[in-house]
């Protein structure tokens, strides 16, 4: 059966071919068309006609059609779409195709092939050239396009009309890498893509519903992968916003392998700001890395600098085992009188540069191997405790407040008193009636200790009254009744033994007595 003639019309839901230029209207251009109710598919509808013998043909016919990119020969662009059991009335037929993303601007020639009871097919020659139709792959309708390919941007620049979008890009889930907008900018001062928005709308929106990238930007040339500037000096705008309204989600979200995952550099102004009405202003997370690293390079500058209006100005937290090395908050600084952490508090009564809490450990620890731990300029002010203590070993159990002397028997041990008068004296264990220590001195790896003995200030210790009462202002030695103290009498024997003075009375028997130690 020969099929001589074949009779084409093509009206598609999408562009299959972009040429030539086309040019903005002015205003709101007549009979608007409204956006598609759900999102535009890469299928078109196709119209034909048959004929057989001369005239139209009226029947059943099974038909295969496939797309390529040569008029003859070339490479089949996509798979064969087959259209069986198509009704052709009066030689007129419409079938949906449907050969996925293979229309990005080059041009497609459609192959058709057809079999109307005939038992084989019969391909149509020549191939049939696809030519533009209204509206562009992924442009919904409403949107005016303006410019041209040759222009400074990579693909065409659309301008909003109402409230609807200037270019939309859909992207479906499938195999390999699809692109809702894909834009190529051969120019080096070129945009691949451009947006523009005037009266608070938004240049380029990225929106991704379920696990894909709603922006994304690549680069392998040392620029940006995704830029934004902000070149409105005279008022405050943003460069680059990321916003979240869900909890444990991320309005700006950066990842590196082996990189810096945000990074920002401000010329005259901060490089990164973080503010937060009602959470954490800045977040840094690390499985094997620094969470936040700060540097400065200029004299007198800081690394990371944390402001507190109403909260905390710069928070670390860290949930490994104790160790030096690892830290919530690290300073660190490789320079003669160079600082690695610095806090400043410029006015407010009762303010600090750096405050340090602890529950149940440090609240600040300070480290150094060659110099000072800590070294302070000006006054120093402690609060919590009221004495000063040295940790030591006891060769026997002894709580706080016990009237401690050395033990001959242990080197560099303390025990408790069992004697009147004993000048082997050395201190009282801390802790009693509430009184915590105010300073405390050691040396790791050293001298040996985990007992607080108080050696000056303030401290309760055990006190006995059975001969004579304590009064304040009395001096106070070792009594026979073990790890306690009693009121100095004899002043011969007393010579050497004293360990400090009452601060606090006691009129008989037993109780704790504030004393002012002062070994002598």
């Amino acid at each position: 059966m020969n099929h001589r003639r074949w009779a084409l019309w093509v009206c598609v839901a999408m562009l299959v071919a972009l040429v030539g230029n086309a040019s903005a209207q002015q205003g709101t251009p007549p009979d608007q068309p409204q956006a598609p109710a759900s999102p535009v598919t890469t299928a078109f509808t196709y119209q034909g006609q048959v004929k057989k013998n001369g005239g139209a043909y009226t029947g059943a016919c099974d038909f295969k059609f496939s797309l390529w990119d040569a008029a003859n020969a070339g490479a089949q662009q996509g798979t064969t779409q087959n259209a069986p059991g198509v009704n052709v009335a009066n030689g007129l037929f419409t079938v949906e195709l449907n050969f996925g993303d293979q229309f990005k601007g080059d041009a497609r020639w459609l192959e058709i092939a057809v079999d109307c009871g005939d038992g084989a097919f019969t391909t149509m020659t020549p191939r049939i050239l696809m030519t533009s139709s209204p509206y562009a792959l992924g442009v919904r309708p409403g949107a005016q396009i303006s410019g041209t390919l040759a222009g400074p941007a990579g693909i065409l620049r659309a301008t909003n009309v109402g409230e609807g979008a200037a270019l939309v890009g859909l992207a479906y889930s499938g195999t390999g890498v699809t692109y809702g907008v894909l834009g190529n900018a051969f120019s080096p001062n070129g945009y691949a893509v451009w947006g523009y928005a005037n009266g608070g709308a938004t240049g380029v929106a990225g929106v991704s519903a379920s696990s894909g990238n709603g922006v994304y930007g690549s680069t392998a040339a040392g620029k940006a992968g995704v830029l934004g500037l902000n070149t409105n000096a005279a008022a405050y705008s943003v460069g680059v916003l990321g916003q979240s309204d869900a909890a444990s989600t991320f309005g700006v979200y950066g990842s590196s392998a082996n990189g810096t995952g945000v990074w920002g550099q401000g010329a005259v102004g901060p490089g990164v700001v973080g503010a937060s009405s009602s959470n954490i202003g800045v977040w840094g997370d690390s499985t094997s890395f620094d969470a936040v690293w700060g540097i400065a390079h200029a004299a007198n500058k800081v690394g990371v600098l944390g402001r507190n209006d109403a909260g905390i100005g710069v928070y670390g937290t860290s949930a490994v085992a104790h160790t030096y090395d690892l830290a919530g908050v690290s300073g660190v600084s490789t320079g003669d009188g160079g600082i690695g952490v610095k806090g400043t508090a410029n006015t407010g009564t009762g303010a600090y540069g750096v405050y340090g809490v602890s529950h149940n450990g440090y609240g600040v620890v300070g480290q150094s191997q060659l110099g000072y731990a800590g070294y302070f300029i000006g006054k120093v002010g402690i609060q919590g405790g009221a004495d000063l203590a040295e940790l030591f070993d006891l060769s026997d159990q002894s709580e706080p407040g016990t009237l401690m002397v050395i033990d001959e028997t242990n080197p560099g041990q303390l025990k408790a008193s069992d004697q009147a008068y004993d000048t082997r004296v050395a201190g009282i264990v801390s802790g009693a009636g509430g009184v915590n220590p105010g300073l405390t001195l050691h040396q790791d790896g050293v001298l040996k200790g985990d007992t607080h003995v108080a050696i000056a200030g303030r401290v309760y210790v055990k006190a006995e009254a059975f001969s004579t009462p304590i009064k304040p202002g009395d001096l106070l030695t070792t009594s026979s009744l073990k790890g306690y103290a009693m009121k100095a009498t004899d002043r011969e024997r007393a010579q050497g033994a004293i360990i400090g003075k009452a601060m606090t009375g006691l009129d008989s028997g037993t109780g704790l007595v504030l004393v002012l130690v002062n070994l002598q």
